[in-house]
């Protein structure tokens, strides 16, 4: 009987261990769009002790996280609003920010992932978070994000602000 038992429990933590390899190794498409968003977030954050290579450095990986052709729109009543078109733009709308602000800290919540049919395109609707250091206040903001699996690795082609009620 304690043979048994023991097999049991062998075979039960070695299913375990085999999920928690294989979710480890080869996570689901939402996962990684979840963290590659949550690098978004950190890379477009910055603190005033950043210096200059890298704050390069970090717009440069930030704008590797979006295609070539990508469209950002950010309508906010609170700021003003632009959008950019092409990593270009986008590099030049982050480094302008980051000479303008002393700090900035983004965050994303409550991202809900839906899949094309193809399973190569997807959009994210979340919401946006930001803070500068002593501001009372957050900039909340709605967003909708179409990625693209590009080479097997999901880009960001367009970010744009959703109109909420206010």
């Amino acid at each position: 009987m304690k043979q048994w038992l023991f097999r049991l429990i062998a075979i039960a933590v070695l299913m375990l261990l085999c999920l928690w390899v294989w979710r480890t190794f080869f996570p689901s498409p939402e996962k990684i769009i979840r963290d590659r968003l949550n690098q978004v977030a950190k890379l477009a954050s910055f603190d005033s002790k950043e210096g200059d290579f890298a704050r390069m450095a970090n717009v440069l990986n930030l704008v590797g996280y979006f295609t070539t052709d990508t469209e950002c729109i950010f309508n906010s009543s609170d700021v003003d609003p632009w959008s950019a078109h092409g990593r270009d733009d986008l590099r030049g709308a982050a480094l302008y920010a980051r000479s303008r602000l002393t700090a900035l800290h983004v965050e994303f919540f409550d991202a809900t992932v839906v899949f094309a049919p193809d399973k190569q395109t997807a959009t994210v609707k979340l919401t946006v978070r930001a803070s500068r250091p002593g501001d009372k206040d957050f900039l909340v903001e709605e967003m909708k994000v179409h990625l693209r699996n590009v080479s097997g690795t999901w880009l960001i082609a367009r970010a744009e602000t959703v109109k909420t009620l206010t």
